[in-house]
């Protein structure tokens, strides 16, 4: 089995392989944790750096990927690491995808992370956020439980699960970087597999981009999955 890491950006080469910046630290505690970092860079689309980046590789079915910001910080000890995505990809039956939060509820004209989904216990992980320590921000959902939607600042799967889903852009959604998470995670939901929140601690420097776009296509996600919402796992 092999470890691979796909990681979206519009960073230089040299920041890439600094080790100052948040992706060259990023790509240095992958690679000293035993994962190889493939860059994807100044992709057309998320979808499209994804995608692309797969069919590059020469991988097995029972290969490791992880699909991944490049502004997010691992705080989680490497061989912790390691043994909790080993624990979920390996070891529990029929695994979809591991993330460090999401939802185990996915209602209709709605994101993973609305007040209505915490209200109700569905949420489950935490991330921090934030650039500096004197102004992050813990986003904590609930505790660690399988889900039906998980955030994509980081998704780790297994080649065979990838290879079973559509990591193409729909026709239908107009932006470029949205709404791949809710499409990848559900769609493994959907073939019976179980997404899972688990205990990995990170920090993102973004807090995400709600921009006209992705209202857009929360609706048009909506559209592409009238049949199959609201979803839910117990």
């Amino acid at each position: 089995m092999k470890r691979y890491v796909i990681i979206a950006t519009r960073n230089s080469i040299e920041d890439c392989e600094s080790e100052i910046t948040t992706v060259g630290k990023l790509r240095k505690y992958l690679k000293d944790a035993g994962w190889e970092v493939c860059f994807q860079r100044n992709r057309r689309s998320i979808f499209d750096a994804y995608s692309h980046g797969l069919n590059s590789l020469d991988l097995d079915p029972e290969d490791q990927i992880i699909l991944c910001h490049d502004d997010i910080e691992i705080l989680t000890a490497p061989d912790k690491f390691n043994e909790y995505l080993d624990y979920y990809l390996i070891h529990q039956p029929k695994t979809g995808f591991v993330g460090v939060s999401g939802s185990r509820t996915l209602n209709k004209n709605s994101n993973w992370f609305s007040s209505s989904q915490k209200t109700k216990g569905a949420g489950g992980g935490c991330v921090f956020h934030g650039s500096h320590f004197s102004t992050m921000a813990l986003s904590h959902y609930g505790h660690q439980q399988k889900a039906v939607c998980l955030d994509g600042v980081f998704l780790a799967s297994t080649k065979s699960v990838l290879d079973s889903i559509e990591l193409r852009k729909p026709k239908i959604f107009k932006g470029n970087w949205h709404w791949y998470d809710a499409s990848y995670t559900l769609q493994a939901h959907l073939k019976g597999l179980t997404n899972w929140i688990a205990p990995i601690i990170l920090r993102h420097e973004s807090g995400g981009n709600y921009d006209s776009l992705f209202y857009e296509d929360m609706k048009n996600f909506n559209i592409l999955f009238k049949n199959n919402l609201p979803a839910v796992v117990n």
